[in-house]
């Protein structure tokens, strides 16, 4: 292990080693990044930073407009910091404009030009300075600080007055003072009360002098400009210019580009986060991203970089993955407006769009709604593809993307309506971005290589099962044991387990009847754990979408509200079930769980998604869930991990289905009727559910006492079964919430993040059937130790050392979900057969089932918030999240240890 760790060790160095030279002649992207106060006890920068690597950039080129305060020194250190061990870079840009004095410049550039993450460029590898203005220093001033410092200067002087009207003559008159220039203004069209679009032609001056004088010129890139604080408002066109801007810098293939910006809240051009602790509330009520996220634009900066290092034309633009990437915006407000504003005469009332298709989408048409009406439908040809779309009006904005068949086939959606007044008493030109949302393409190489294999080894898999589990008989006589099954145990008021086997033997661990239960408590489990078990999806929609305004953490309580009141409801369930039966159970459970699923549907508030998501739809589910398992119980006793882990395979197959159906509807239906479309879905499976499960046994009418709740803690063997089990889910849901995210942090491609969980679900579906049927061979206790080992293995030794190794290899992440979804797979099926198996009396199996799943209540509650807490605390480092996953599942082993132990005492070789 080592010795590997050496070899890893070496070739992130040798990989660093590279990364340092590898700018001598490499085309390069950066983004302007202001320099503002970061809280230190976030990890805003950590964020800024892996979300700049995974759009593509090379580096941020520090905009420094305070060299001598505090902030910029403690922002910057942890910027270097992070960046030190990452491949990224930063640079920094003398803002002239804030700070005119060279030397402050120079005594804080001192202070970091040797730092490891520092970037250099040139021949001579020299480290980088940029500049914001100082035309108007002069080359004599510009020259000394070049000599001085044996920087590769690359500032931006466009105060100079030759720079624009005779280049030539303004890099005869610079020589040797500069290695190359940076334009600004160029990004965007002069500033006008009429509609302009943005031109490259004083590019195309400038860089042609620059080429014959042997420097560097670098080409900014950005959205739009609208600023409106700090005793100034003005708005500069930015409909399309984001695109035409890509297109232009694609055509005269500068050396570098400059993405303005990712952070300058202050005149709206950003792509990534504008952290409010370095922002005034004047700022914040047009520049928030939270309430103006621009994020949506990213992919498209991706496909621009990944063409731009090619040489490639716009029209060669790719996304990252096989399926169309893009982004649609839009203005808040309607023009005209504010007549103050100046320069918005030339805002017009257009749906704006850009969008990347891969060679793979043949035929696709794009389409724009506005206010429910469609504006425009236009086929759509590889590459990119941009419009202003004229005539947009009030009410929701949408973009389609349609495939030969008029399917949708990815959507943009906004997120806030359009009104005709002001909002928060000024007209903001701040454009809302919407990402496009990909529906799910079944002609992506991910699913052609991974799903038709794996299905047919579980369809393989399932049809050995069934040949060993259902005896090959006539139809009649299973119909024939059907009826009899039915009528036998009607006399039966109290029994323990061998007595009821006696009088019914027929029905017992097979035949029609028993399994027709299994398939009933399957529905029950698919639409109940299995919705439990998709309900990560909605963590990352609620963030940007109706939650947006509120924290991770706060959303992450609703989620974890589910398998809580799921598991806690046990108490009651389980003594309803022992004293009435499965019947009412059944019917009030189908109704709350979609009923619940209905009033999410319509949510808008927090308190919304509480009640309906988080309590009333997991009620439901908890009332199917225990009916299912308990009913279970009774029909089997030799075959009862088999018969168990059939029903659990239910929760991996909805975790699988569910994600897949929501990721498909989503963008194309909308939330509300996503929502309502899985209520369909669960409604029909329950209606089967409540035909086909019934208890073998009649129930028995029994008082409420204390006794029956306190009677399990009387032995040793159950406690140390509820301490195992409630180690092993403070683990369990830990990579189910938290894998998905890592992987989009570290840059894994977001189209195969999305399938992390659906993979896990896919691997756990035979971890919850196979050991369940070697468990009857083996024993269960015996296989319930070894999977439970195997779960904390690829925890502690796949997981935690593979995603510190290599946190960007897609391999590390798929492999650990499919592995880890079928080891954890054993715990939905297993623990309900270990616990039948050390019961002594069937007819309690209800409430003893709610006292265990009331105490993995307590787990399933806080160990998701548990690991956001060290999460957070680390900075968004996940080493220790991972850590305490892998030793809480050691736990659970050695529990489990002890709990066979108190049944056989030390012998090995014994079935337990």
């Amino acid at each position: 292990m080592k010795a590997s760790m050496k070899i890893c060790l070496a070739a992130v160095l040798s990989t660093s080693s590279w990364w340092s030279h590898s700018m001598v002649d490499a085309k390069s992207v950066f983004a302007h990044y202001m320099l503002s106060t970061l809280d230190p006890n976030t990890d805003h920068a950590k964020q800024d930073i892996d979300q700049a690597i995974a759009v593509g950039l090379d580096a941020f080129a520090v905009n420094v407009g305070a060299p001598g305060a505090d902030f910029s020194k403690n922002t910057l250190r942890q910027l270097f910091d992070y960046a030190r061990d990452k491949p990224f870079k930063l640079f920094l840009s003398f803002d002239f404009y804030a700070a005119g004095d060279i030397g402050a410049h120079q005594e804080f550039f001192n202070i970091w030009r040797n730092e490891a993450a520092y970037l250099t460029y040139g021949p001579q590898n020299l480290p980088v300075v940029s500049s914001f203005s100082g035309g108007s220093l002069g080359p004599d001033v510009w020259r000394n600080f070049k000599e001085t410092n044996n920087v590769y200067l690359l500032p931006n002087l466009e105060g100079d007055a030759d720079y624009y009207s005779n280049p030539t003559a303004f890099f005869q008159k610079w020589g040797n003072a500069i290695d190359g220039v940076f334009s600004w203004e160029t990004a965007w069209p002069d500033a006008s009360n009429t509609p302009v679009n943005v031109t490259s032609e004083k590019d195309v001056a400038v860089k042609n002098a620059a080429d014959g004088a042997g420097k560097s010129y670098m080409m900014g890139l950005s959205s739009l400009q609208y600023k409106h604080c700090c005793g100034d408002s003005w708005y500069r066109s930015g409909e399309t210019n984001l695109p035409e801007r890509m297109t232009q810098i694609l055509s005269l293939k500068p050396e570098l580009t400059e993405v303005m910006t990712w952070n300058d809240a202050g005149e709206s051009h950003y792509i990534g986060q504008c952290w409010p602790e370095g922002l005034t509330e004047e700022i914040l009520q047009y520049g928030n991203s939270e309430t103006y996220p621009h994020d949506g634009w990213q992919p498209l900066i991706t496909s621009f970089i990944n063409a731009f290092k090619n040489g490639e034309e716009a029209s060669q633009m790719k996304p990252s993955g096989n399926s169309p990437i893009g982004a649609l915006w839009y203005r808040g407000v309607m023009a005209p407006c504010d007549t103050g504003l100046r320069g918005s005469g030339a805002a017009v009332n257009s749906v704006n769009y850009a969008v990347v298709l891969p060679p793979t989408v043949q035929g696709a048409r794009i389409q724009v709604s506005s206010g429910g009406q469609v504006l425009s439908n236009v086929p759509a040809h590889e590459g990119l593809n941009y419009n202003a779309v004229g005539g947009m009006v009030t009410g929701p904005q949408k973009l389609e993307i349609l495939d030969q068949s008029s399917a949708v086939i990815a959507s943009a959606s906004s997120k806030v309506d359009v009104s005709n007044g002001p909002q928060g008493g000024f007209c903001n030109f701040n454009y809302y971005v919407a990402g496009l949302q990909n529906s799910l393409d079944w002609s992506d190489p991910l699913i052609r290589t991974i799903v038709p294999p794996y299905l047919s080894l579980v369809c393989l898999a399932s049809a050995v099962l069934l040949l060993g589990v259902f005896p090959v008989r006539p139809i009649m006589e299973a119909v024939k044991e059907l009826s009899e099954d039915t009528t036998e145990s009607k006399d039966t008021e109290r029994c323990k387990e061998a007595e009821c086997e006696q009088e019914t033997d027929n029905g017992l661990d097979g035949g029609f009847a028993a399994w027709s239960v299994v398939f009933g408590a399957w529905c029950c489990l698919f639409c109940a754990f299995g919705w439990v078990n998709a309900s990560g999806n909605f963590q990352e929609y609620y963030e940007t979408h109706q939650l947006r305004h509120y924290s991770s953490s706060s959303i992450s309580w609703i989620l974890s509200l589910e398998p809580s009141v799921l598991f806690a409801t046990g108490l009651v369930v389980g003594k309803v079930f022992d004293n009435y039966g499965p019947r009412w159970l059944l019917i009030t459970g189908t109704f709350l769980h979609v009923f619940g699923l209905m009033m999410t549907s319509i949510s808008s508030e927090y308190y919304q998604f509480v009640l309906a998501q988080g309590i009333c739809s997991p009620l439901g589910a908890s009332f199917v869930f225990y009916a299912g398992l308990s009913c279970t119980a009774t029909w089997f006793q030799e075959r009862r991990a088999l018969a168990f882990g059939i029903v659990a395979s239910g929760s991996s197959l909805g975790g699988i289905v569910f994600p897949i159906l929501l990721t498909r509807l989503l963008p194309t239906v909308g939330f509300g009727w996503s929502l309502r479309i899985s209520g369909f879905v669960i409604l029909a499976l329950l209606i089967i559910a409540n035909l086909m499960v019934r208890s073998r046994i009649k129930p028995v009418l029994r008082p409420f006492t204390i006794n029956d709740y306190t009677d399990p803690f009387s032995e040793p063997t159950f406690v140390l079964l509820m301490l195992s089990v409630t180690c092993g889910f403070f683990a369990m849901f830990i990579p189910i919430n938290y894998i998905v995210l890592e992987a989009v942090k570290n840059g894994i491609d977001a189209d195969l993040s999305g399938y992390l969980l659906a993979i896990m679900n896919a691997g756990s579906l035979p971890g919850r059937i196979l050991p369940g049927y070697y468990g009857d061979k083996l024993g269960r206790f015996n296989v319930m130790i070894a999977m439970c080992a195997f779960s904390a293995l690829i925890l502690l030794v796949m997981w935690l050392p593979g995603t510190l190794v290599a946190p960007r290899s897609a391999a590390v992440y798929v492999v650990t979900s499919l592995l880890y979804g079928f080891a954890s797979g054993a715990f939905v099926g297993m623990v309900p057969a270990l616990l039948g198996q050390i019961s002594p009396d069937i007819t309690k199996i209800g409430v003893r089932q709610g006292v265990l799943f009331t105490c993995i209540s307590v787990a399933t509650l806080t160990g998701s918030p548990i690991a956001g807490a060290i999460l957070s605390q680390q900075h968004g480092s996940f080493w220790g999240l991972q850590v305490f996953a892998g030793v809480m599942m050691v736990a659970c082993v050695l529990f489990l240890i002890l709990a066979r132990i108190t049944l056989v005492g030390c012998a090995l070789r014994v079935k337990v």
